[in-house]
């Protein structure tokens, strides 16, 4: 079976990001027996998309693997993760974490972005002009998934391919609630039963986890939530161009510690600084 792990490192900062974090990605694919590849230019020249949306081209530019493993490159993948290639079913061809819409961190993370909060899994999709052929589908998609995180993707190319990629080349648009990848990716998988939910393990969110019952992260959430840390937070950004939260950098780091003890991978989703995930 042939295996592959991808990134993309597009453009002179995300190079640099790469430079600093690349060992884990080489060690990882080496463990699980995968080509290591590197995407350095767009995959479509043309660029009728944008950069983000280019993800839905990798199981058809990747068609001679069995399966492809996508990784985001503000992540750490723990010395313990197992292969992410044995989880996708047979008949599956596509996976992903779906978002953790019901729980409480979710909830709490998006209090002041009402938008967010009251969005449900159909008006998720409607209101990015995904249309439900039928009651029955609708039902489907709302019990068995949702909205998916783009960090961490697994395909199998000869199932998924050339569903992403009609896609990427029609004339669908999301509108003013773009979702790029994740939106089309999610409802073409799981309307057409392609679609695997991953453990959340395999792709935990860093910022989602301030608001879980750990004393450091209480502690993180108390900081943050108090109105002269914001106003200091954003002086030290704007005036001194510090990088957001650096004076709670030792606890972020003390927190960032303890979920590796626990979790597969850790993905910062370009919110936190890039000390914390180019140094383990």
């Amino acid at each position: 079976m042939r295996k592959a792990l991808v990134v993309f490192a597009i453009g002179e900062k995300y190079t640099q990001i790469l430079k600093q974090n690349k060992t884990q990605f080489i060690n990882y694919a080496k463990k699980n027996d995968a080509d290591f590849i590197i995407v350095d230019d767009f995959l479509d020249k043309t660029q009728k998309r944008n950069v983000l949306y280019q993800k839905l081209l990798i199981p058809n530019h990747f068609k001679q693997y069995d399966l492809v493993l996508f990784l985001d490159l503000d992540i750490i993948i723990s010395k313990k993760c197992p292969s992410i290639f044995d989880l996708l079913p047979e008949d599956k061809g596509f996976g992903a974490v779906l978002s953790p819409r019901n729980k409480k961190k979710f909830k709490l993370h998006y209090s002041s972005r009402p938008e967010i909060l009251n969005e449900t899994v159909e008006t998720y999709f409607t209101s990015r002009n995904f249309v439900f052929e039928n009651e029955l589908e609708k039902q489907f998609i709302i019990k068995n998934g949702g909205n998916i995180n783009g960090g961490v993707l697994i395909f199998r190319p000869k199932l998924i391919s050339e569903l992403f990629y009609n896609y990427y080349y029609s004339n669908h648009h999301q509108g003013e609630k773009e979702a790029f990848e994740e939106a089309p990716m999610s409802f073409l998988s799981q309307k057409n039963h392609l679609f695997f939910s991953i453990d959340e393990k395999y792709n935990t969110e860093f910022f989602f986890e301030y608001y879980e019952d750990r004393p450091i992260s209480k502690k993180i959430y108390r900081i943050k939530s108090n109105t002269i840390y914001k106003i200091i937070n954003r002086i030290l950004i704007k005036i001194f161009k510090i990088e957001p939260d650096s004076l709670i950098y030792a606890y972020q780091k003390k927190l960032k510690k303890e979920l590796l003890e626990d979790v597969y991978i850790l993905h910062f989703s370009g919110f936190i600084s890039e000390k914390l995930y180019t140094k383990n």
